[in-house]
C-alpha cells in the first residue's frame, strides 16, 4: 500500500525546553562544631525543696499518728520525709 505523496504530513517534532541554570559550586566547606552544654540553675531553690520534703513529713506524721499513735507518728514522717526527698531527686 502505497501513499501519495500529497497525502504525507508533516510530523510534529518535539518541543525543545530550555537548559537548566547552571549549578553553584562552593570550594568552602562548612564548619560543623560540636554542640556545646548550657548550665542552667535548677528551677527549684533550696526554700521549695525544704518546703516539698517538711510537707511530705508532716503528713506522713499525721497519718501516722492517727492510724498508730506515737510510734506510727515517728514511722509515717520518716516513710513521708524519705518519699519527699526521693520526689525532690527525681525531680531534678
Amino acid at each position: 500500500m502505497a501513499y501519495q505523496v500529497s497525502d504525507v504530513r508533516p510530523v510534529q517534532t518535539y518541543e525543545t525546553y530550555p537548559a537548566p541554570a547552571p549549578r553553584r559550586v562552593t570550594t568552602s566547606r562548612a564548619l560543623r562544631t560540636a554542640p556545646s552544654r548550657v548550665e542552667r540553675p535548677s528551677g527549684r531553690d533550696w526554700k521549695r525543696t525544704a518546703m516539698v520534703i517538711g510537707g511530705t513529713t508532716a503528713a506522713g506524721a499525721g497519718l501516722g499518728a492517727i492510724f498508730g499513735g506515737k510510734k506510727g507518728a515517728l514511722i509515717g514522717a520518716a516513710l513521708g520525709g524519705g518519699a519527699g526527698t526521693l520526689y525532690e531527686v527525681r525531680k531534678r
